[in-house]
């Protein structure tokens, strides 16, 4: 019997990419801000290193900002920054400290990283706003293409008039994914109904006219 072909070595990371996570994450917020992770900036927002990413060879650092105290039109933000491996730490390629809005009175959005809408990583982040009564919430998407970060869609997934006298009170959340060509929307609540979202060369655009009401 012939015998089986050897497999051939697996290449095995090297340099900064050899380092367990944490201190990738350390020294990406380093090269960026020149010091540990968190920090005050000129603005008085604190930014804090929240993850890093490998993409084709490359590094992408995700931060947070927020500010303690804030007024309610204060948005905190998520910062996305592009690094370039270099030995046993990095090289800033690409810098994008809001890339992302948050909400109100200094606080980031709730996000997460996710693979399902296509081969480019999109961070999926939920923000809102309450004024005289309303209160809306909506879904971004940042896809994080070779070179920045960008904004594909944004879906509206909260909306009440009820702190207005109102009965309406309509929640929505991502339901079925086809990666990169379209998503639904599914809504529940005072009312029930559906969006479906198709990808167009400029991100995702709602097919026909949504029912969602927004602020």
């Amino acid at each position: 019997m012939a015998n089986a072909a050897t497999p051939a070595p697996v290449a095995q990371p090297t340099g900064v990419a050899a380092l367990p996570a944490a201190q990738q994450l350390d020294r990406g917020f380093r090269a960026v801000f020149g010091q540990a992770s968190p920090i005050t900036d000129k603005d008085g927002m604190t930014v804090k290193a929240e993850r890093l990413l490998w993409q084709d060879g490359k590094a992408v650092l995700i931060t947070s900002s927020t500010q303690a105290d804030a007024c309610h039109a204060c948005a905190g933000s998520l910062g996305v920054y592009y690094l370039r491996p270099e030995g046993d730490g990095f090289n800033v390629a690409g810098r994008f400290p809001k890339a992302v809005a948050g909400n109100g009175f200094g606080a980031a959005p709730d996000w997460s990283v996710s693979d399902k809408f296509g081969a480019a990583p999109v961070i999926y982040a939920e923000a809102g706003y309450t004024g005289q009564g309303y209160s809306c919430n909506s879904a971004t998407l940042t896809e994080l293409t070779q070179s920045a970060p960008r904004t594909i869609a944004t879906v509206p997934i909260y909306y009440s008039d009820q702190g207005a006298g109102g009965s309406t009170d309509v929640t929505g959340k991502i339901g079925k994914v086809n990666r990169d060509r379209d998503f639904t929307v599914d809504y529940s609540g005072s009312a029930t109904f559906h969006d479906l979202w198709r990808r167009g060369p400029k991100g995702y655009t709602v097919v026909g006219e949504s029912k969602m009401q927004t602020c």
